[in-house]
């Protein structure tokens, strides 16, 4: 059995959560030593494989410059030739594919292999409006309709195996493919351990509260503002870290809202790390509090209560299958700005309330999302 991960990431080195997400499952079965690969635009240097990367760059060039779709369809194009040209080049009698993205599936498609395919949906919506969502592709646009047709092909294939990270996700493709019937839950298994020499930023003199996402409306980092104003006028001193990438239309929104708001000393954007200063800084947190108002799977908040700070949560729609029948540390929809801060008080008043809340939560990591349980459910998979 050879298994091989596709991607159209860079996926040794980009720093989101599915990058991570394909580093952890190939260290894992390298480790177990099992017969595991990785294809992606970036493996080989051959040259046609220079080419693609070069063409593939000079179109989205292209449609940067201009903003004509038409180029940013072929730079996908040639991105899912790459792939495939990749694929074919080490196909063996035994070999399964392993997708994690919707234009690495596009790519498998193309081949019109045999070989049996999986593929993990990480998807937050229906992964053409993904493009649409990131001001790529106008919805409606032809470009747009062209990219759904070949997604939804892709993913009808017949030899096709869909794994999804959560129920919710589950929910969402159930919706988008009632043809299909089988979708199998693996909840992403981490790793936890960070080295001290790779460290990209320092940890702050102060006691803070983490913070872990794209600085992004979904994300919700605005939310906290409000809980900051309230902790100000309580004459409480309490540091928001915000770690991750930034957009930076929602950055300049939240920056004229802190300053109006005269909370300036109650933030710190770390901007993009890599995962080892992540783990760090969660580890040295005094709590860890979740803004989004929607996850597909929540990677950040499991991670986070592996760790040793307690996690707070607002509510959203996967975190119940996150934390089970335990509603402690989930913050209620309908708490008031006022009541959020109040709640965050009383853990950062009480060691004793934090240790319980970090106990409980570590139970539950070890309990389903260790990287041996991952490991587990995929050997199942693939060798079924």
């Amino acid at each position: 059995m050879k298994i091989v991960l596709v991607s159209f990431q860079n996926a040794r080195s980009d720093r989101n959560g599915v990058a991570c997400h394909i580093r952890d499952t190939l260290a894992v079965f390298t480790r177990k030593q099992k017969n595991i690969s990785l294809v992606t635009p970036y493996e080989w240097n051959t040259l046609p494989d220079k080419f693609l990367r070069k063409l593939s760059k000079a179109l989205f060039w292209l449609y940067e410059k201009t903003s004509w779709e038409l180029f940013f369809f072929y730079h996908l194009n040639s991105i899912i030739l790459h792939l495939k040209n990749n694929c074919k080049r080490i196909e063996t009698e035994e070999t399964i594919y392993h997708a994690h993205d919707i234009i690495s599936l596009i790519a498998l498609h193309r081949l019109k292999t045999h070989r049996k395919v999986i593929f993990t949906a990480h998807f937050l919506v229906e992964p053409w409006r993904e493009f649409s969502q990131a001001n790529l592709l106008q919805v409606g646009g032809l470009y747009y309709k062209k990219i759904e047709s070949m997604a939804r092909d892709s993913l009808l294939m017949p030899q096709l195996q869909i794994i999804t990270v959560s129920e919710r996700n589950r929910n969402l493709l159930a919706k988008m493919l009632p043809e299909k019937d089988i979708f199998s839950v693996v909840y992403l298994g981490l790793d936890l351990q960070w080295n001290s020499e790779h460290l990209e930023y320092s940890q702050p003199k102060q006691p803070y509260v983490l913070n872990v996402g794209k600085i992004s409306n979904v994300k919700n980092q605005i939310a906290l503002i409000p809980i900051a104003k309230h902790l100000k006028a309580q004459n409480r001193q309490v540091l928001f870290l915000l770690v991750g990438p930034i957009d930076t239309i929602e950055k300049s929104r939240i920056d004229s809202l802190i300053i109006q708001e005269g909370v300036e000393n109650y933030f710190q954007f770390a901007g993009t790390v890599n995962r080892d200063t992540t783990y760090y800084l969660m580890q040295h947190s005094l709590l860890y509090l979740h803004t989004a108002k929607m996850e597909s799977f929540g990677m950040a908040i499991v991670e986070a209560c592996g760790f040793s700070p307690p996690v707070l949560v607002f509510e959203n729609d996967v975190i119940y299958e996150i934390f089970q029948e335990d509603r402690e540390g989930i913050i209620a929809e309908n708490f008031s700005a006022t009541e959020k801060a109040d709640l965050l008080i009383s853990y950062l008043d009480s060691t004793e309330k934090r240790v319980s809340l970090s106990d409980k939560q570590t139970v539950l990591f070890t309990s389903k999302y260790t990287i041996e349980k991952m490991y587990k459910s995929l050997v199942g998979i693939y060798e079924h």
